[in-house]
């Protein structure tokens, strides 16, 4: 929360600051699932009073996932000759060295957020910076660094926009690991860093049980603060309690559903998803409507996808693995042998990934695949 702060602060520090004045407002407050704080007061803290804003300064360079040539013509070459811009980097080195990274445990919808859209870029513009000035070496260390570091973050007791975000990182290190294979040669030296990247994601990191957990007291404090008088029709539409036992079911199942082996989350997560809820206009039914249309938007389905994202992710490592074997055992002839070996098969269906000669493409049918026409694919 103190990564924007000024130069001359410690950046640890004013993170500090701002959790303590949150905690110590919030204990203020009437309701406190809703409070934040007044951007004035955490520039103040920050520093930043009177300094052009870093989301000015910055932005997501958007081209396709992992490419570098795209990124290499979008990025400017000087952008970190910028004084703000080398301490922002030397503080994102900085968190990656901590043993653990966890967010701030706030139970408020409008609590402090970690700066993600500013961590996915110093990782993006100091990626691409090594890539293009240092050497092979250098490149691998660094992308391990940032691997690690968004593994340590999804395997935290944290939150599930925090473990998202992180999954989604991990597959877009994976698709720059995919164009270094393709277009760099590897040293001896570096095959040792390269097979450690392409091993399949831990249990910890896939496990959604500790976020969906946290997700669960963090909307069941939310009920808390929610008075159901101020619902027409008295307490009819909405009841705190049966909304939240309604609701602490439907997250035990969701949690039932992450911890399945892949094979029967598959077949669990292919299963006819329900439409929106249809109810008769009959007044018992009535009873807590509110709080009902609320779970069903929470239901299993929805997480599902969250689920099986990680998946994906964790399969895209697999193809990643595939291309660097490929690669050295010395080219496309050794395609197929390396593709049906037993332990190289596709999770999903038990059968070979697909290889595409034409487009010297390797891919899967992602699991989240909402447009039912997306694939998951690298270029080999």
């Amino acid at each position: 929360m103190g990564l924007t702060a000024a130069d001359e602060k410690d950046f640890m520090q004013a993170g500090y600051e701002i959790i303590k004045t949150y905690d110590e407002n919030i204990k203020k407050t009437k309701n406190k699932s809703i409070y934040t704080l007044e951007k004035e007061v955490i520039a103040e803290i920050l520093g930043t009073k009177n300094s052009t804003p870093d989301n000015e300064l910055y932005e997501y360079y958007r081209c396709d996932v992992g490419s570098f040539c795209c990124l290499e013509t979008t990025i400017p070459n000087n952008i970190l000759d910028s004084k703000r811009y080398k301490a922002l980097i030397d503080r994102f080195q900085k968190l990656k060295q901590m043993s653990s990274f966890k967010p701030y445990e706030y139970f408020g919808t409008m609590g402090p957020y970690s700066q993600y859209s500013l961590l996915t870029h110093l990782s993006q513009v100091y990626l691409v910076n090594t890539y293009q000035t240092k050497s092979n070496r250098d490149f691998i260390l660094q992308l391990s660094d940032d691997f690690d570091f968004w593994q340590n973050i999804a395997s935290s007791d944290s939150y599930l926009i925090d473990k998202m975000v992180a999954i989604d990182l991990i597959k877009n290190d994976m698709f720059y690991l995919s164009e270094f294979i393709r277009e760099k040669k590897t040293e001896h030296e570096d095959i040792n860093l390269i097979e450690n990247l392409v091993k399949p994601l831990s249990k910890e990191v896939l496990s959604f049980e500790k976020v969906f957990k946290n997700e669960m007291k963090y909307s069941l404090n939310i009920f808390n603060e929610i008075n159901a008088d101020d619902f027409s029709l008295d307490s009819l539409l909405f009841q705190p309690n049966a909304t939240k036992n309604y609701y602490f079911k439907s997250f035990l199942n969701n949690v039932s559903i992450s911890n399945l082996p892949l094979s029967k989350f598959i077949q669990k997560h292919k299963e006819k998803k329900p439409g929106p809820m249809k109810r008769n206009f009959k007044i018992h039914q009535l009873y807590n409507y509110l709080g009902k249309l609320f779970v069903d938007y929470t239901s299993s389905p929805a997480y599902s996808d969250y689920i099986a994202k990680a998946h994906d992710s964790n399969n895209m490592i697999r193809l990643v693995n595939l291309q660097f074997q490929i690669k050295q055992a010395g080219g496309e002839e050794f395609i197929d042998e390396i593709l049906n070996k037993p332990e190289n098969l596709n999770p999903y269906d038990n059968k070979p990934f697909i290889y595409n000669k034409e487009n010297k493409t390797l891919s899967f049918e992602c699991l989240f695949n909402p447009a039912k026409n997306f694939k998951c694919e690298i270029r080999i």
